[in-house]
């Protein structure tokens, strides 16, 4: 841990209510070289935080009187400590947590048991930050606020002009009327399932460094920037002037709009991924008094600003997406800012945590008239927060996924698998019960909570970093099924994944597998019925070009209505991929279901599918397979010589559909399920008339 020294005299408060985990701290941050406080519970702490106050904090979340979040809403509401770098701790499984921690404004998210390295690292990128975040003043990086009058008397990169200097006296620790300013990416969550750390970190980086130049175009000082969302106010350089820097604000969250729209368009260029959720960004606008003061912190001088014109911004943007509008203004001001801003809808809302209610506007988009001010290019500084903020939000969410998902895999969560809060383990899922379990995957039933219905989660068992082959096919599963919508074919409805571990959400069909119905017994018309059905999903799957390679009755399902759906396409394959994840030789599939071809390493095709589902036709019919054996070795023989089984003289007006599924060249086989239907209608036809004549 040399590498990463703590500064002398560097004093960080751990906080735990676990006498063990508080030793464990104390022990680790001492190590490092730190000076260390211990708490036992939330208001122990804030004590020790008014009275020490330290250079850093480390708190649990999950604390008796006051929790972790309770701790940090404290922290950020008071001007002294506003500022103070805060990392949480947890053994939490739910990302929501992690999302709440960083809008209250955490630094930093631990998953209980942390590693020293990790925890030492983690507090050393805090303090850093938080020196750094010091100085993003209108687009410029300052190591400390000393520096601002130097920096304001130069152009911004670009060539801007010089901004005016300035007063720092007249800031400090004064109460000014600002605009305040809060955007927030909706569905970021969603978003960070699907993509990988590296991509998830460049989505974020490349939209805040768009969303920042409005701010710097307009004058304004971006404050903090918090996992996906950002705060900045107008004003700072001539709070008197309340019509221009409410408008300067009203301006620049319309731009924040347009630029999230421009984003969508690099998104659908850059991640062709299905179920990715549109790019979209809510905005949150509000002028009055705040608290602006300088407070140092690691020895750089940090603007701050607190009040409750922040906290009305704040839950301004967080109701834009219960409103429906992209930017949620304040009519103060709108109203301050004068014409030239449309508002396409006002209503008087209720703010969680506010008695008085509050009147807003919907801002609709500038007319043509309107022409947007140059667009700045961002100092070196401001990228590289920006970068690090982004690659630290994007590994936050991915631990918390992963801890979620080792949790389900090792059965660590009661049924039904919720946490104390009632808040889902996976995001959007309610987690029921675990009910099979695969040689790739766990399978769960949950519920999934926006629709209301249940739906069966596939956790993939293998870590990507020891198996990469296995998290290609688990995923090629749901790029094959996102493309089909059949009524035989299984519905994927999400996919997601961190680092280590993976989940697929599917259709739940409550009426079991083909298994359990071939084993209470068939009548030869419902054994037609279903090889109907079955040829159905396959016509509808070969006419996309795929393979499903393990067609047998347990990837056979009802529905609860009796309609028999194909799933499980984890050893599926496109026909139009040159390169194959199939080893040469490598058998995949049941034995007693596999084609010749295949129980060979031949290449496969559709009427490889059509073979097995022969095989299983023929047990619905006689309640046995066609070929049996002690090994697997005598079966794949059989199914290779053996001649084709011969049914029952009381079937026999069935023996012409065995023939065309279990020939033992492909090209003896039907041509294509279709043609397969056909015949199955044949078979219906002359059945109809026999027993007509009958």
């Amino acid at each position: 841990m040399s590498g990463y020294a703590a500064a002398p005299g560097t004093r960080v408060l751990a906080i735990d209510d676990d006498p063990g985990m508080r030793r464990l701290l104390e022990h680790m941050l001492k190590a490092a070289g730190y000076q260390v406080e211990v708490a036992a519970d939330g208001g122990e702490a804030l004590a020790k935080i008014r009275a020490l106050r330290p250079d850093l904090v480390v708190c649990d979340i999950q604390m008796p009187v006051l929790d972790g979040f309770q701790v940090l809403d404290a922290v950020r509401g008071e001007a002294a400590t506003a500022t103070l770098p805060f990392v949480l701790l947890t053994a939490l499984t739910d990302r929501e947590a992690v999302r709440r921690g960083m809008r209250l404004g955490a630094d930093d998210f631990l998953s209980k048991p942390m590693r020293p390295l990790e925890l030492v690292e983690s507090i050393s990128a805090a303090l850093d930050k938080r020196r750094r975040m010091s100085g993003l003043v209108s687009g410029l990086a300052l190591p400390a606020a000393e520096e601002l009058r130097e920096r304001y008397a130069t152009k911004l990169e670009g060539g801007e002009p010089p901004l005016a200097e300035p007063d720092l006296a007249g800031m400090t620790g004064r109460r000014v009327t600002q605009t305040v300013l809060f955007s927030d990416i909706r569905g970021f969550t969603t978003m960070s399932e699907k993509l990988p750390v590296t991509e998830v970190a460049e989505l974020l980086s490349q939209y805040l460094r768009e969303a920042c130049k409005p701010i710097v175009a307009e004058r304004g000082r971006i404050m903090k920037i918090m996992g996906d969302g950002l705060m900045a106010i107008f004003g700072h350089d001539a709070p008197q002037d309340v019509a221009a820097h409410a408008a300067a604000g009203l301006r620049a969250g319309r731009r924040i709009v347009e630029a999230a729209q421009e984003f969508r368009r690099w998104i659908a260029g850059r991640f062709d991924l299905p179920g990715l959720p549109p790019f979209d960004v809510g905005v949150g606008i509000h002028t009055g008094e705040v608290l602006l003061f300088h407070l140092s912190v690691g020895g750089a001088g940090d603007l701050t600003a607190v009040g409750d014109t922040v906290n009305v911004a704040s839950r301004l943007e967080a109701k834009s997406k219960e409103l429906g509008w992209p930017v949620v203004a304040s009519l103060d001001t709108i109203g301050h800012a004068g014409p030239g801003f449309e508002v396409g809808e006002t209503r008087s809302i209720e703010l969680p945590g506010r008695g008085a209610r509050i009147s807003v506007g919907r801002l609709l988009a500038p007319g043509a008239q309107s022409s947007p001010p140059a667009s700045p290019r961002l100092s070196a500084g401001v990228r590289a927060v920006l970068h690090a903020t982004a690659q630290s939000t994007a590994e936050a969410a991915k631990a918390a996924l992963d801890q979620t998902l080792h949790a389900i895999v090792e059965g660590q969560l009661g049924e039904p698998a919720v946490q104390g809060d009632g808040e889902p383990v996976i995001h959007g899922y309610r987690v029921l019960s675990k009910i099979g379990e695969g040689g790739m995957s766990s399978v769960y039933l949950a519920e999934d909570q926006a629709r209301h219905r249940q739906v069966v989660l596939k956790v993939l068992k293998g870590r990507r970093r020891d198996d990469d082959a296995l998290w290609k096919r688990f995923f090629q599963e749901c790029a094959i099924l996102s493309a089909i919508d059949h009524e035989h074919v299984v519905r994927i409805y999400d996919q997601g994944f961190g680092e280590e571990l993976a989940y697929i959400a599917m259709e739940h069909l409550g009426g079991g597998s083909l298994r359990e119905v071939i084993d209470r017994g068939l009548s030869p018309r419902q054994a037609l019925s279903l090889l109907s059905q079955a040829a159905g999903g396959l016509a509808a799957i070969h006419g996309r070009g795929i393979v499903h390679r393990d067609i047998k009755p347990a990837n056979l399902m009802l529905r609860a209505a009796g309609v028999l759906v194909l799933t499980d396409f984890g050893v599926a394959k496109r026909l139009d991929v040159t390169e194959s994840h199939t080893v040469h030789g490598e058998v995949l599939g049941t034995p007693y279901y596999l084609s010749p071809e295949q129980a060979q390493g031949g290449v496969v095709t559709p009427q490889s599918d059509l073979y097995s589902l022969g095989v299983i036709y023929h047990e619905m019919l006689t309640g046995r397979r066609p070929f049996a054996g002690e090994t697997i070795l005598e079966i794949i023989s059989q199914h290779v010589a053996a001649p084709v089984p011969r049914l029952p003289a009381a079937l026999a007006a069935h023996q012409h559909l065995i023939d065309g599924l279990l020939a033992k060249q492909p090209a003896e086989r039907f041509a294509d399920a279709d043609a397969l239907l056909e015949e199955i209608d044949a078979v219906w036809t002359r059945e109809a008339l026999r027993r007509s004549a009958a």
